[in-house]
């Protein structure tokens, strides 16, 4: 005979003055949709505190969402098999959980395993899968037939005006209740590799996208490009600096001197660079007039030399130490 103690969230075995039982049945109720499902469970309830049922329904409800939304209530325990399956089923009548309203049981009697043979809406279930694709087996006769058919008809078939109006006034309200809707979808195509454009359209958009017309184009007052033509020919920064200082690629301010009819100087290389720094091979005793110099002679990178001058390695690649000199 089912004992019947309630307690919720969870139950401390020490709260049973018997061990020996059986297995136990409990309750799951669903706070977010109010429903229940009552099941059972082998075994020590202080073994299976985070089980919350294996039944179709519920077992899709924690796949979904978690067990946040359900409160676990045992409902007794039980000293056999049989007597376990009994109760069980006792319960389900009382709480009224084989009633859809109510609750999310499917079975009267369930042991576990296949929940269709002996399942009371079995013929319902059947009907609604017949004629679908086999996923495992591929199309089945009854629906690779039905398919043709369909096909033949749509052949050459033009839609109504009404449809094709239709069709476009539901994409345009899509549209206008997410305007990101198109990106995302081309974003998709792009990656699934399906987004082919024709070269007819390659030409049109770098046309329409071109100078003034580029959506990052920008509008330099009058004072801004003197500005940036004083800082280039008389103060000598570089395309990349003025670039920083305003915040833009170094090729927008380019555009701005060519525009104005100014020369862009060519960047000196080595030692015909200012700022070009001599350093000296402390092994062989070699000088070089610039950086770049000695990173081409020993094929090395130029940023080696650089953190062995600075101190911040001892050894440059290829084994050498450099430093920087001066005459």
């Amino acid at each position: 005979m089912l004992q019947s103690i309630t307690y919720f969230d969870q139950l401390i075995s020490k709260y049973w003055t018997d061990d020996n039982y059986f297995g136990y049945v409990y309750l799951i109720y669903d706070q977010k949709h109010k429903l229940s499902y009552v099941g059972q469970k082998w075994g020590k309830i202080e073994d299976s505190l985070d089980y919350f049922g294996s039944g179709s329904i519920i077992s899709n409800i924690q796949n979904k969402r978690g067990t946040y939304f359900l409160k676990k209530i045992i409902l007794g325990v039980c000293y056999s098999e049989k007597e376990l399956t009994e109760q069980e089923t006792e319960c389900k009548h009382f709480f009224n959980v084989l009633n859809r309203k109510y609750g999310y049981n499917i079975l009267e009697e369930d042991t576990g395993g296949d929940t269709f043979t002996n399942n009371p809406n079995k013929e319902d279930i059947r009907k609604k899968f017949i004629g679908r694709k086999s996923w495992s087996k591929g199309l089945t006769k009854e629906t690779d037939e039905r398919v043709k058919k369909i096909s033949e008809k749509q052949k050459g078939k033009k839609l109504k005006e009404s449809t094709r109006q239709q069709i476009s006034n539901s994409v345009l309200i899509a549209y206008i209740n997410d305007p990101t809707i198109v990106e995302r979808g081309l974003e998709t195509k792009r990656n699934n590799g399906t987004l082919k454009r024709s070269d007819e359209y390659k030409k049109w958009f770098s046309k329409t996208h071109k100078g003034e017309n580029h959506p990052n184009y920008k509008i330099f007052s009058i004072n801004e490009k003197e500005d940036i033509i004083n800082k280039y020919c008389n103060e000598k920064l570089s395309l990349r600096h003025i670039g920083r200082i305003y915040n833009e690629n170094y090729g927008i301010i380019k555009r701005i001197l060519l525009e104005n009819s100014i020369t862009i100087r060519s960047i000196p290389i080595g030692g015909n660079n200012s700022q070009a720094k001599k350093i000296i091979n402390l092994d062989t005793e070699e000088k070089f007039n610039s950086i770049i110099e000695a990173a081409c002679k020993y094929n090395v990178l130029s940023n080696s030399i650089i953190q062995c001058c600075k101190g911040k390695r001892e050894v440059c690649t290829k084994g050498f130490h450099w430093q920087y000199y001066n005459e």
